[in-house]
């Protein structure tokens, strides 16, 4: 669900500006000689577990750092972007390695994710909004973002008013869990 949301949030100038200071800011602020407050509540439930390592520690300290950057960011639309970036640079850092990169290199890789992603969520708002301007019914939009779950879609009473859908962007699998994807029919639609 956290992926879906932030892959389909529209972006205003100020909050690319904004994310865009937080991505320079976020260079300094990811230092290794400074304290991060450690989530004793994620080391409790085991998410840490392979991030204490001597070659692992660096990453999760940045990661700590990270997160505790994000309060100079506005708004929660911005902090979601900000947190895919930090996931986006923390798998590129640690899945599949047989060498952790550097700090350097991850503050480096960090602004190169935030530029894709920003880059994306431009995409993202320029065909929402296009799609929006081709409407033939002006008191309908075209374009319906919910973030929600699935599971009862057929039921949504928001998509009532909608022409059939013809994109249903979902969260990528997560280890450990097993998602049967299915074809769904909304009552009285098509199939999409």
């Amino acid at each position: 669900m956290f992926l879906v949301r932030a892959k389909t949030t529209i972006l205003t100038g100020s909050d690319i500006k904004k994310l865009r200071a937080w991505g320079e800011f976020a260079q300094d602020a990811l230092n290794l000689r400074q304290p991060a407050k450690r989530a004793k509540e994620w080391i409790d439930l085991g998410y840490q577990t392979n991030l204490t390592g001597k070659t692992t520690w660096p990453t999760r300290k940045l990661l700590e750092l990270g997160l505790e950057s994000i309060a100079v960011l506005a708004n929660q639309k911005q902090e979601r972007i900000a947190r895919s970036v930090l996931l986006k640079t923390a798998q590129w850092a640690l899945d599949c390695r047989t060498e952790i990169p550097s700090a350097w290199e991850f503050r480096q890789q960090l602004l190169a994710h935030l530029d894709e992603v920003i880059t994306g969520a431009l995409e993202f708002r320029a065909a929402a909004l296009a799609t929006d301007l081709k409407r033939p019914r002006k008191d309908v939009r075209h374009t319906l973002v919910l973030n929600r779950t699935v599971e009862g879609l057929e039921d949504e009473p928001k998509l009532a008013p909608y022409l059939p859908p013809r994109l249903v962007l979902t969260s990528p699998p997560y280890p450990g869990v097993h998602v049967l994807y299915h074809r769904w029919q909304i009552k009285g639609r098509r199939e999409t």
